[in-house]
């Protein structure tokens, strides 16, 4: 088969090659795979037959079908990040001062079990913003060999609670022989 006979074959029924279905994602991506494999064809053809560009028919067909596939993509994606945005979530934002808690996903505890040790520690005294996904925190002395910054996915602001007297101060220690003790229930 030669040049002209392709050319022809394709001036019937392009759009065989290059049908962009918008159903779903993966669709549209395997359409525009396959458009710009038959695209690269195309150059490769013309460029061994000596011709840089497609003339006539062909080139108004092929420049149409791009244009095509562009607004294609254009709609996959719009609906895409619209359907993406829906499920995302406004990032936590916190100022210096504010209280929060702290995941103990990746703090190693000196329980026993996992199971049994608390899942947030703190509450923590924010010092600094250091990014927009990272805070620095003030963290008890004996914490010196954990780094202070954290990012905001292991953060959970302290929320007080709106009854009033709710929460209860503990009782105070008992001195026995000039130390304090405490009573435990």
């Amino acid at each position: 088969m030669n040049f002209q006979q392709l050319i022809k074959q394709d001036e019937v029924r392009p759009s065989r090659y290059f049908a962009v279905k918008v159903e779903s994602f993966s669709n549209l991506i395997d359409s525009i795979q396959k458009a710009l494999w038959q695209d690269s064809q195309y150059r490769r053809l013309l460029q061994e037959l000596g011709k840089a560009t497609p003339t006539g028919k062909l080139s108004t067909k092929i420049q149409s079908v791009q244009q095509d596939v562009k607004r294609g993509i254009e709609v996959a994606i719009n609906r895409f990040k619209r359907y993406a945005d829906k499920s995302r979530a406004n990032p936590l934002v916190f100022n210096p001062g504010d209280m929060v808690w702290l995941s103990s996903k990746n703090i190693k505890s000196t329980r026993t079990t996992k199971k049994l040790s608390e899942r947030w520690l703190g509450p923590f005294t924010i010092l600094k913003k250091v990014s927009t996904h990272a805070y620095h925190l003030k963290l008890p002395s004996q914490w010196n060999s954990i780094h202070p910054v954290f990012p905001i996915s292991l953060l959970e602001p302290v929320k007080t609670s709106t009854i009033p007297n709710r929460h209860q101060e503990p009782p105070p220690p008992i001195i026995i022989e000039e130390e304090e003790e405490w009573e435990i229930s």
